[in-house]
């Protein structure tokens, strides 16, 4: 009987662990404030060179205040 009892204890403690949102933060949080791992990256192009320090920094503050996460730089010559 007490092995029971111990199986039906199990039973409603993994239940109730697994109910949605017992354990995580709401879903509707990290659509607010998506973690760092799941902010999207982008491709940025800099064109034969034609690039300046304050430009990067520009680029870099306007890609940060809209979340990008992180950039993958080509340098390409297009005649530019």
């Amino acid at each position: 009987m007490r092995s029971k009892l111990i199986y039906l204890f199990l039973l409603v403690l993994c239940c109730f662990s697994s109910i949605p949102g017992s354990c995580e933060p709401a879903v509707d949080a990290h659509f607010v404030q998506p973690p760092q791992e799941a902010q999207p990256w982008v491709y940025w192009f800099w064109l034969n060179g034609n690039i300046t320090r304050e430009g990067i920094t520009a680029d870099l503050e306007a890609m940060k205040r809209v979340g990008v996460g992180g950039v993958l730089i080509m340098e390409v010559d297009q005649g530019a």
